[in-house]
């Protein structure tokens, strides 16, 4: 016992305290290996994606799909003002309390959040579509927006729902449901709208309807025994530790969903709708290398609420190093094939699109950096200061916007990505700082330094041997890719091994 209370303040809950250390470490390792398991899938899921945004973007056109990304970006600011910040909440408050705790205060959201998605939907159903589609630059959007605002309240509960289930380390839900079915189903429709005539922007924003609307379903049939009471009482109020957590995680919410899309926004008023089109073409491709690092962020949310409930050094150093050394090997393929193939692919959206590729290149650099710092935000949530996230994201978003004013009329979709990507690397480098003086520790071992410095040589790799070959573009990127590979792969793997026989003799000596 004294393993596990060597880190604890006085007067700490002990009698919720486990047996010994070993046994949470290893729940945290088996937990995080679920996870991963079931991010397998989102992975191969959104492998899939790429291929049929090819084929939405090549029926309706650039100018089409930039205004619809204009108006989704859009959309999901007004997601944030519905769901009022209890999505994260939520996930955080789960993690933490028992089971009937969680189901009363999960209902009472659903009420909450059902009440203001209605609100916020007949907003931008009614006035606010003219004013948000004039502030955007983008006139054009906003017959879009009346028909995506019926999309709202689905897609606010389906974040609401979703949250809950992250809360109780129920990845699988939303892999299905946010990593398959939405863009899974959302690319479908639009080709099938486009199919039967709807070729303008009102083909896309029928999709985004249907697509959250399924979404919804898939996610009350998943949560339906949350939902279902064995017999009817009224909604609790929420708990004031909840309420106070998620105030804060409301506004920091807000913002940062403004910050992931205020790039579209301004790009949209700086630039023409084909750069706009081809720009959200390089988020899409760049987000490949981004969403690995953000599929870890519910599995170790609901980790670190744990741990700061009952603060423990060593548990966090353990799981926060354990984690981001699987960022890193998950990212590292995935930058190298964008680095070696970013123009092929891009070119696949179309005439033009190839123009992004340096864009993607940089994006992705910026993602895998903050694939080494990205998870600290979540240890100063985990820990309950969700009040710093939002001067954090503040800032943040203030120094993106200022950055894109200034380098996207200079250097085009070359600064946009710099000013986006910078401004997200200058957030994670807040939260690092913010980590380090909450916890008490930097939550940092050497698994992370092998895992960055292997990431960092196979690129050097890569660069090497593409710039030294004289074949044809492609033969050279696809040898250079294959080198950069194998070398990869033979070092993770002598990594790994080294490891185990460290675990075997260390048993032994047991």
């Amino acid at each position: 016992m004294a393993s596990v209370l060597e880190d604890l303040p006085a007067g700490a809950p002990r009698a919720e305290l486990p047996r010994s250390m070993d046994g949470v470490l290893g729940e945290d390792a088996r937990a995080l290996r679920r996870g991963v398991a079931a991010n397998l899938v989102g992975y191969v899921l959104a492998a899939l994606q790429p291929p049929l945004f090819v084929l939405v973007v090549r029926a309706y056109g650039a100018e089409s799909f930039g205004a619809f990304s204009a108006a989704n970006a859009l959309a999901w600011l007004a997601l944030r003002v519905s769901v009022l910040g209890l999505d994260k909440g939520l996930l955080w408050w789960v993690a933490r309390v028992d089971a009937a705790s969680a189901q009363r205060a999960s209902r009472s959201s659903i009420v909450w959040v059902l009440g203001a998605s209605l609100v916020t939907a007949a907003g931008v159903a009614g006035p606010l579509a003219t004013w948000l589609a004039s502030w955007a630059g983008l006139p054009q959007a906003e017959p879009m927006l009346r028909l995506m605002a019926l999309g709202l309240v689905p897609m606010s509960l389906t974040e609401l729902l979703l949250a809950i289930g992250l809360g109780q380390r129920r990845v699988r839900s939303k892999v299905f449901v946010r990593d398959g079915l939405l863009p899974l189903s959302q690319a479908g429709v639009a080709l099938c709208a486009h199919a039967v005539g709807l070729s303008d922007t009102r083909g896309l924003a029928l999709a985004f309807v249907v697509s959250h609307t399924s979404c919804l379903v898939a996610c009350l049939l998943l949560a339906r025994e949350l939902l279902v009471p064995r017999r009817w009482t009224w909604p609790e109020p929420l708990p004031r530790e909840l309420v106070r957590y998620t105030r804060s995680a409301f506004g920091a919410e807000l913002v940062g969903s403004l910050s992931l899309r205020i790039d579209v926004v301004v790009v949209a008023a700086l630039t023409d709708p084909r750069t706009l089109g081809i720009w959200a073409a390089v988020m899409q491709v760049g987000n490949l290398v981004r969403s690995i690092r953000r599929s870890f962020d519910p599995i170790v949310m609901a980790t670190f609420a744990k741990i700061g409930a009952l603060p423990q050094r060593r548990r966090l150093v353990r799981s926060f190093s354990h984690a981001t050394s699987l960022v890193l090997n998950w990212q590292t393929p995935v930058l190298l094939f964008l680095m070696a193939f970013a123009e092929p692919v891009l070119g696949l959206f179309g005439s033009g699109f190839e123009n992004g590729t340096a864009a993607v290149v940089l994006l992705c650099l910026f993602w895998f950096a903050s694939g080494l710092l990205g998870l600290n935000g979540f240890v100063v949530s985990g820990f309950g200061r969700s009040d710093w996230l939002l001067i954090d994201v503040s800032l943040a978003t203030l120094a993106q916007v200022g950055a894109l004013f200034v380098l996207v009329p200079r250097y085009g979709l070359l600064g946009a990505a710099c000013a986006v990507g910078g401004s997200h690397l200058l957030l994670c480098g807040l939260h690092a700082a913010q980590a380090r003086r909450v916890a008490g520790t930097w939550a940092y071992d050497q698994r992370v330094w092998r895992a960055l410095g292997l990431g960092l040589l196979a690129m050097a790799t890569l660069l090497l041997i593409r710039g030294g070959l004289g074949t044809r573009p492609v033969g050279r990127s696809a040898a250079a890719y294959a080198a950069a590979m194998l070398l990869f792969g033979a070092v993770l793997l002598g990594q790994r091994r080294a490891a185990n026989s460290g675990s075997d003799r260390a048993t032994d000596g047991a």
